[in-house]
Parts: structure tokens; sequence; C-alpha cells
């Protein structure tokens, strides 16, 4: 008899501990990708919807859409920046999101005749298309009227970045214009992993309790 039990928990600790595998691994997620939004198949960018960035502590994955505005930060973002600005004070999460960025143009299949560039309006002078670079504010003094930048740029044949550059947070055009990334959060995955559910001690006996009665009946049918 203890031996038969003995199988019989064998059994169920494998049962549980393949149901537990199942449940982390639902967890996992598999990147969408970014879409370019533009008017004319890459030529140019207005808008980049399905940005994906981890998180500072890496239990989630953030979603965005990214806008850009050719203004100076305090135009775009305000004088208590808003949440578009988003990466302030967060460089590595800025690196990321430069990256996510750079990859979705970069993937864009254009022909020969067509530019990579970005399009925004501009406040004296209508849309600025083909700008060839853009930044993610990463620090703001109000004090000094500075913005401390990431620029995302086009270098020889693709979009590349990483470096840093203060900017005029304030100032009349042309002073301080730059082609912003705004940052809209549209979604969040949560990649806290799900621990697995095993049965109350009670259930358990239940469950070996009715396998040997089931057991039982099957040998004595014999």
């Amino acid at each position: 008899m203890s031996c038969l039990i003995g199988k019989i928990m064998l059994k169920l600790t494998k049962m549980l501990s393949l149901a537990g595998t199942f449940i982390v691994l639902g967890t996992i997620h598999s990147a969408q990708g970014a879409v370019v939004v533009s008017p004319s198949n890459g030529n140019p960018v207005e808008k980049i919807t399905g940005v994906e960035v981890l998180n500072s502590d890496g239990s989630a994955i953030e979603i965005f859409t990214v806008d850009f505005q050719f203004d100076t930060f305090v135009t775009t973002f305000g004088n208590t920046p808003s949440s578009q600005a988003f990466f302030l004070d967060n460089s590595d999460g800025a690196l990321l999101a430069l990256t996510a960025i750079n990859d979705a143009m970069n993937a864009m299949t254009l022909t020969n005749q067509q530019v990579r560039g970005i399009t925004s309006f501009a406040p004296d002078s209508g849309p600025i298309i083909n700008l060839m670079n853009y930044r993610i504010p990463i620090l703001f003094d109000p004090n000094d009227n500075e913005v401390e930048t990431m620029i995302g740029q086009f270098t020889n044949g693709a979009w590349v970045g990483g470096t840093t550059q203060m900017e005029l947070a304030d100032g009349n055009p042309p002073n301080g214009l730059v082609m912003y990334a705004k940052f809209t959060k549209t979604g969040e995955i949560d990649l806290t992993p799900t621990p697995p559910t095993v049965p109350e001690p009670s259930n358990l006996v239940s469950i070996l309790v009715c396998g040997v009665s089931l057991l039982f009946v099957a040998k004595n049918r014999i």
C-alpha cells in the first residue's frame, strides 16, 4: 500500500510541477514591434506607435506612442514638465526608448528617392519635414533655463544615437528650437511571474484517497 501511495504522490508532484511551468511560461512576452506612422511610406515620419521600453526594475514593459514637436522645451512640455517628458531623470530608460525608436525607423523599407526624416510644425514657419535628428529630454534645470537631451540622428544611412547635449529650455525662435520626442504611455505588460497554484493539503489528501479508492475498485473488478 505504501508503495502504491508513493507512486501516486510522485505522479501528482510531476503534474503540479508541469502546471507551474505552464503558468510561468505564460508570462513571457513576445515583443510586437513598433509601427512608424507616415503619410507616404516613411517620408516623413509623423509618429511611432507601440514603442516598448522595459521599466527600471524589470517588472514590466511600458508601451508608448511617440509624437514629435519642433519647438522649445518649455513650449513642448511646460515649465512644470508634463508626463510626456517621460524619461526626465532616467537616462537609462531614455537610451532604451531611443534604441526602440531608431530600430523602428531603421526597419522602414524605402526607395532610393525617399529620405528618412521626421516632420513637425514649427511656431512661425509651418511644417518642418525631413529633419534628421530628434531629442529626448533627460534633465531639466529651470533655474539656468537649460535642458539636457539625448540625441537620435540619421548618420551614414542609419538612425543612431545616445550622445547628450545641453539645450536652451526656452527662448524666442529660433533659439532653443529642436525636434523633441513626446511620449504618451498607452499600456503596460506585467512581467511579474505568477506563482503556481498548489492544492491545499486537505485537497491533496482527498485526491490521494480518491485515487487509491479507484485503484481498489479497478483491482476488484479484474
